[in-house]
Formats: structure tokens, C-alpha cells, sequence
């Protein structure tokens, strides 16, 4: 799949919406208590805001680009990847 400077400027576009929407969630976040849970280890830690944060990123991308297959740090893969 190649690209051109219109798909990879909308594609930009995109990316810096879903972000500011993240860190909008994230602002409202900042003095309120969460739940830390280790993963694999001690120092492997996630927060319900670091899950909170992809699920909003990877809903909005699955939603603008339903063709594109996602790999996320917390919940993995989706889509043919």
C-alpha cells in the first residue's frame, strides 16, 4: 500500500484530532484518583487513564479508518495485522 502527500496529510489531520481529544481526557484526569495494576511484573505498571486514553484512540481510529488494523500497547491487535 503506497501512500500519497493528500492520504498522508489527511492521515496527519486525523491523527492530531484523536490526540487532542486524549489529551483533553487526560487534562480532565490530572487530579483525580485512579486504580495501577502491574501487567507482567512489578515494574510493568498500567493505570485505568493509560486504558482509558487508548480505548478512546483506538475507538476514533477504528470509527475514521475501519480498514486499517491497530496494534495497541495494552490491548493488542485488531484487525488482519
Amino acid at each position: 500500500m503506497s501512500l500519497d502527500a493528500r492520504d498522508i496529510g489527511a492521515a496527519l489531520e486525523t491523527a492530531r484530532t484523536i490526540v487532542g481529544e486524549a489529551s483533553a481526557l487526560l487534562e480532565g484526569a490530572q487530579d483525580q484518583a485512579f486504580d495501577i495494576r502491574s501487567k507482567s511484573n512489578l515494574f510493568d505498571l498500567v493505570t485505568e487513564w493509560d486504558t482509558r486514553s487508548e480505548e478512546l484512540i483506538r475507538s476514533r481510529l477504528q470509527e475514521l479508518t475501519p480498514d486499517v488494523p491497530l496494534l495497541a500497547e495494552e490491548s493488542g491487535a485488531s484487525g488482519k495485522t
